[in-house]
């Protein structure tokens, strides 16, 4: 996550302004919190990636990381496994903001992921379209913070794929803009 600096310091400047509680600048917040956990071809740097998701991607002759984006995007889901709504909430609800905290929170919270529209449904499903399981936030429970906890207590996890590399499309490294 290159941009959680910069973006720390842009909110930690919003909450100073008492603009990070205002609802009015919630849609803001929201940008400022995807623009720093993101690249600009998402896809190509996602935290992890579902194994049906890999399978669909494996059947595709890919000309270039913009070719192999591009695809993602129209044909799977990229996904921020705690749901943006749910960092903005992180941030508006401490006590005590500081930079600190704001670029940790990004970078614990910013994890992202490729998966099959099916997958996704599966987190609809399960309620968690834009909300974290109960156990999230339960202090001693088995999920309590951890960015994971929708993956696992939908049945997800274990598809899951990290990333090992800098980039997800195979055998080409170069060409991409960040």
């Amino acid at each position: 996550m290159p941009n959680v600096a910069k973006f720390a310091k842009a909110l930690y400047a919003l909450h100073q302004a008492d603009c990070l509680k205002d609802p009015k600048c919630r849609p803001a917040v929201g940008m400022f919190v995807r623009q720093a956990t993101e690249s600009a071809h998402w896809h190509l740097t996602t935290n992890y990636r579902s194994k049906q998701a890999a399978e669909l991607i494996a059947a595709q002759p890919f000309r270039s990381p913009e070719h192999y984006h591009d695809w993602c995007c129209k044909n799977l889901r990229h996904e921020h496994m705690v749901p943006i709504a749910v960092v903005i909430d992180m941030l508006v609800n401490e006590p005590k903001v500081t930079e600190e905290f704001i670029a940790r929170t990004l970078r614990t919270n910013g994890l992202r992921a490729t998966i099959h529209r099916d997958e996704d449904r599966r987190l609809n499903e399960h309620g968690f379209a834009r909300k974290m399981p109960q156990s999230y936030w339960t202090p001693g429970s088995l999920y309590f913070q951890d960015p994971l906890a929708r993956y696992k207590e939908a049945g997800l996890f274990e598809s899951l794929v990290p990333l090992t590399g800098a980039r997800w499309h195979p055998g080409v490294n170069e060409g991409c803009v960040e």
